[in-house]
């Protein structure tokens, strides 16, 4: 199953990108005839209607991870701001993922930047109500990666050699641009370790400083803080209880 995560607002861009045009056709466009059956995650039935997609999930405003988790089985996610993604692309993420027997697969530049939303997700073995309960905050598209128990990471490069495959739409100037503003990746890494929320929080930070994946380690070190909230509320509490 194909997704495309339509429900941004647009604010950097200014106005409503996917309705942008590239070589005479809207950006959503572009995407719906690359991928007919996908599901569209937006925010309402009339940018579905707008979109003219077959199907929609629609995103409550709890935000495009809650969607995301709505669906069930293997899922590949792409964003909507990226409208060069082909079909040859997917098959390779989806491979890998496969080959490698991994959970979740997504792809990694060479400066260690990830596409954190165009990945390739087994949803069925994620227990991301735990991740929302332990941590008490709402979910994040990196969760997905995070709490997988075998993620593999896959060099941009074995993907697409076209930069200009991996270009997202942020700003006018991005539809001028239509480059990856990272070098692509020929590197694979598998990471095995499961990590649980909060008891491993300390492992999880030193693995992703060691490997360079600065937005997990970015979003790990913000949980680290909750996660230290936690333990100093219930220690509070049971002293009191003594």
């Amino acid at each position: 199953m194909i997704a495309i995560l339509a429900g941004g607002k647009g604010k950097r861009y200014g106005k409503d990108k996917l309705n942008e045009l590239i070589d005479g056709r809207r950006v959503i466009e572009r995407l719906l005839s690359e991928f007919p059956q996908a599901t569209l995650i937006t925010t309402s039935e009339e940018r579905c209607k707008l979109y003219s997609a077959i199907r929609c999930v629609i995103d409550n405003g709890e935000g495009p991870a809650e969607a995301m988790r709505s669906l069930s089985g293997t899922v590949t996610f792409i964003p909507g701001d990226m409208p060069f993604v082909t079909k040859e692309m997917v098959e390779k993420l989806v491979s890998y993922k496969n080959v490698f027997k991994a959970d979740v697969a997504v792809p990694i530049h060479a400066d260690g930047f990830m596409e954190s939303l165009f990945i390739s997700v087994n949803l069925d073995a994620l227990d991301l109500e735990k991740v929302k309960r332990k941590l008490g905050r709402p979910l994040r598209a990196t969760d997905f990666i995070r709490f997988a128990n075998r993620r593999i990471f896959v060099g941009s490069k074995l993907i697409s050699r076209f930069p200009v495959n991996f270009a997202h739409l942020n700003t006018p100037l991005d539809l001028r641009i239509r480059y990856s503003k990272s070098p692509l990746g020929e590197e694979l890494l598998v990471l095995n370790s499961p990590f649980e929320p909060c008891e491993s929080i300390e492992e999880e930070l030193k693995t992703y400083r060691k490997l360079g994946l600065v937005q997990l380690e970015t979003h790990a070190r913000r949980d680290l803080e909750v996660c230290n909230q936690i333990y100093t509320s219930s220690t509070t509490q049971a002293r009191r209880l003594d």
